[in-house]
């Protein structure tokens, strides 16, 4: 069972996940507002403190507590320095780790945790917040994304594995569910099974297989190295089978493999908006 963090520490986290996101030159004004907060003006606050009741407990403490606060000023904006420094250097490894992947192959070849990372890094690039849980929320979410004003939770599940299957689509979208997430992505750098493509496509899951990762990276990336390649067909297969994830003709958004349920073109698949059910828009499929 993981220890409960201390308040002191997620608020470290918290300031280091601000830092990570924010540009760069916003870290030198916060260091000199903390140093300001404390040295000045939390004194000012307490000193122009009247205890009613004429408490005579009161004062000595407030002044005590002024003193306090003149005394660790320069500690806590130092420490603010620090952690806005080690914010620079992991968004640099982030940049970098991103920047450096030539293809899906690269990206396979990564650790665990690296390409979690790597996630986290692109999308933050496509606008997205993001909270880096590390796998240890509920369900096993590896990050939580927010825009907007909704949340989407990402699950990077057994990525070396080629074929992911429906009980991993099952899980993720029970937890989607239990949360009330607006959205959830799975993410591999391999393939899904066709059952779980179905129930994904179904319940509004969003997957992002190995090619369509590639592409995302490459879409994201400033140095343009990552060069999707076109993935081996089978010998009957025509070149036009090949298709890509299409835009939605309404809103603009990706659209997800869906199958009619009623009506004259039940079980027929089609695209459908991945806003869905906010957007209805669809697309014959190929």
């Amino acid at each position: 069972m993981p220890r409960r963090r201390s308040q002191s520490d997620q608020f470290m986290d918290d300031l280091l996940d601000f830092l990570r996101v924010v540009p760069w030159w916003v870290g030198p004004p916060l260091i000199l507002f903390a140093w300001l907060l404390f040295r000045f003006i939390v004194p000012a606050i307490l000193t122009g403190f009247t205890p009613s009741g004429g408490n005579s407990v009161a004062v000595p403490a407030t002044k005590m507590f002024s003193t306090m606060s003149v005394t660790l000023s320069p500690y806590i904006a130092g420490v603010v320095g620090l952690v806005w420094v080690v914010a620079l250097f992991k968004k640099l490894g982030d940049s970098h780790r991103l920047e450096r992947q030539t293809g899906i192959d690269s990206i396979r070849a990564l650790p665990w945790r690296e390409f979690e990372l790597l996630l986290a890094e692109a999308f933050r690039r496509q606008g997205y917040g993001v909270v880096d849980t590390g796998g240890v929320a509920d369900g096993g979410i590896d990050l939580i994304l927010t825009r907007d004003g909704q949340e989407t939770l990402v699950q990077a599940k057994q990525w070396k594995t080629w074929k992911v299957g429906v009980k991993v689509v099952r899980e993720l979208f029970g937890v989607q569910t239990s949360r009330g997430a607006g959205a959830a992505i799975l993410v591999t750098s391999g393939r899904f099974t066709s059952e779980a493509q179905r129930f994904a496509s179904e319940n509004g899951v969003k997957l992002i297989d190995g090619p369509i990762l590639e592409r995302m990276i490459a879409d994201v990336q400033r140095s343009g190295r990552a060069q999707p390649q076109p993935e081996p067909s089978a010998r009957n297969m025509k070149p036009a089978t090949v298709a890509t994830t299409p835009k939605c003709p309404n809103c603009g958004k990706p659209m997800v493999e869906r199958t009619a349920k009623r009506g004259a073109n039940a079980g027929q698949s089609f695209w459908g908006c991945e806003g869905f059910p906010a957007c209805r828009g669809t697309r014959p499929m190929a």
